[in-house]
């Protein structure tokens, strides 16, 4: 639950220096972002560690014919896949949003007038 309301107060903060300062945006986002995916490693280790570990787990209480030490690990090796799908997901999702804030150039156009409309005015920005 915490860590929902963390996520809001970021992205409000993000969203207001992105409005406010486009190029402080990307050098602050991109040091979050390699902090973030950085660490995916760490979460996916963990997280296949306790999948495979639950599943030996299993299999040993199994052998035993021990039901509790079984579904001990089985619990906890099914609990813990997903988590290695969605941090997988989420990784390759994290690094091609680094990519596309890196690739990030802030720029504001304003054009006076146009061809069919000499009393225009255009303003237009970019991400």
């Amino acid at each position: 639950m915490g860590y929902a309301f963390q996520v809001g107060a970021e992205i409000d903060h993000y969203e207001a220096r992105l409005s406010s300062d486009p190029a402080g945006f990307k050098r602050e986002e991109l040091e979050h972002l390699r902090g973030t995916t950085s660490r995916f490693f760490w979460y996916r280790l963990a997280e296949v560690g306790l999948t495979v570990g639950g599943a030996g787990v299993a299999v040993a209480g199994a052998l035993a014919k021990r039901d509790l030490i079984t579904g001990i690990g089985i619990g906890v090796a099914s609990v813990m896949l997903p988590f290695v799908v969605i941090d997988a997901v989420n990784d390759a999702r994290a690094h091609r949003y680094v990519d596309a804030v890196a690739s990030f150039q802030p720029a504001i156009a304003v054009q006076l007038g146009g061809a069919d409309r000499p009393w225009g005015l255009a303003l237009g920005g970019r991400f």
